[in-house]
């Protein structure tokens, strides 16, 4: 599959982007609570310094029992969204007071913030201020700050939140992308690399390239070792084949090789010609068993040239050889001339290394099968008992096994 079904960046930017989610929820939360105790604290030092900042006043009002010195303290006080409600009380009973819900409860003051007045003659206490927070305005306030916190902090986290998928697609994503890209073109025996661009040099692409191009290179190596042990294995088995299947000596075909040869006739009719030499043993007892060898070599080369393609030679045992031909009917003619030919080699003069000629002659017995009967083994026990039907008549000639049997059966 060439296919990336699962990204490793889009996965890590799920992990980022969860951690993300979780951690705004966490700091809502956070922020919240935090900004409900900070309004509070903020709202309690507001109504001190509202209440310091106009006592001296409100303690005039109280000790002169002036109403409108009263009213203006007062409607000082609501010009602050944060008041819901203000009342000056003195401690002879008279107060003032002004409410911006004019159907306030009836246990209205009961938490609100009082502040203690001062005489301005002799500062004995005259009486107190009471403040009553605006409630809903600054529960609002409250939350559009809150919203704006959390509004801020989303907007920094997805500026980070992009900026970090940005830099991973740029830095991880797309470098993982080539990578695995141009591994698709590494295949085992093929010299091709992974180029490995500068700016990856010294991070981890680089080391995972370096290694997939040594992977490759080590690889590929195993290869050329592997074909080049595989062809000198080919090499070798050919050669003791050949070896198996040739003379030694003469370097024509031995019987193992003779029986290969005639398994891959495909012809209708095959014949086997057996010769065996003349005068041989003679040469081996005169001139010794090198110029033997020299003798067979010499008459081995005679019989392929005598041939001229027509069948092939092999030698079967110390002077013996025989000649395979594929047939497409028994022709004897054929076989005639080229026992014929075989006996003049055999005839003619052989040169030994010591400068003395030796002439042998030859005993040809001849065979004919068909395809469908043939068998080396057979055929040579019939060419066998004809060659030696030569041998017992005058020697240097040929006989068929054919022509025994048609004697034989006329005596």
């Amino acid at each position: 599959m060439n296919r990336v079904t699962r990204s490793l960046t889009n996965h890590l930017l799920s992990i980022v982007a969860l951690s993300a989610v979780s951690y705004m929820v966490v700091a809502m939360l956070i922020i919240t609570s935090l900004g409900m105790a900070t309004r509070h604290k903020q709202q309690d030092v507001f109504k001190s310094k509202l209440a310091l900042t106009v006592s001296n006043t409100a303690a005039i009002a109280l000790f002169a029992n002036n109403q409108q010195i009263a009213d203006e303290v007062l409607d000082a006080i609501l010009l602050h969204e944060e008041m819901e409600g203000a009342r000056i009380v003195s401690t002879k009973g008279t107060s003032y007071e002004r409410c911006k819900d004019e159907n306030k409860v009836d246990h209205f003051w009961d938490n609100s913030f009082s502040f203690d007045l001062y005489s301005p003659i002799d500062d004995s206490v005259i009486g107190y201020i009471q403040l009553h927070d605006n409630d809903d305005f600054i529960r609002q306030k409250t939350i559009d700050d809150i919203a704006y916190q959390i509004s801020f902090l989303l907007i920094q986290w997805l500026v980070v939140f992009v900026v970090i998928v940005f830099v991973v697609k740029r830095v991880i994503g797309q470098p993982l992308t080539e990578l695995a890209s141009n591994l698709l073109s590494v295949r085992p025996g093929n010299e091709h690399k992974i180029e490995l661009e500068k700016k990856h040099s010294s991070d981890e692409i680089g080391l995972v390239t370096r290694s997939i191009n040594q992977f490759v290179e080590s690889t590929n190596s195993a290869l050329r070792r592997e074909k080049a042990l595989r062809v000198k294995i080919e090499e070798m088995e050919q050669h003791y084949r050949h070896i198996a299947q040739v003379d030694s000596l003469t370097q024509l075909r031995n019987r193992l090789g003779c029986e290969l040869t005639m398994a891959q006739v495909s012809s209708s009719y095959i014949g086997l010609l057996l010769i065996d030499l003349d005068g041989f043993k003679s040469v081996n007892d005169h001139f010794g068993h090198a110029a033997g060898d020299t003798v067979l070599v010499k008459l081995a080369l005679r019989f392929k040239q005598s041939l001229e393609g027509l069948g092939t030679v092999g030698r079967v045992g110390g002077d013996e050889f025989i000649v395979i031909v594929p047939l497409e009917s028994e022709d004897n003619e054929l076989l005639e001339g080229i026992a014929a030919e075989l006996i003049r080699s055999a005839c003619e003069k052989v040169t030994l290394s010591c400068k003395r000629q030796v002439q042998l002659g030859a005993s040809i017995g001849i065979s004919i099968s068909s395809m469908e009967h043939r068998s080396l083994e057979h055929l040579m026990h019939e060419a066998d008992l004809a060659m030696y039907h030569v041998k017992e008549n005058g020697k240097n000639h040929y006989c068929f096994y054919s022509t025994l049997v048609a004697r034989a059966s006329n005596i």
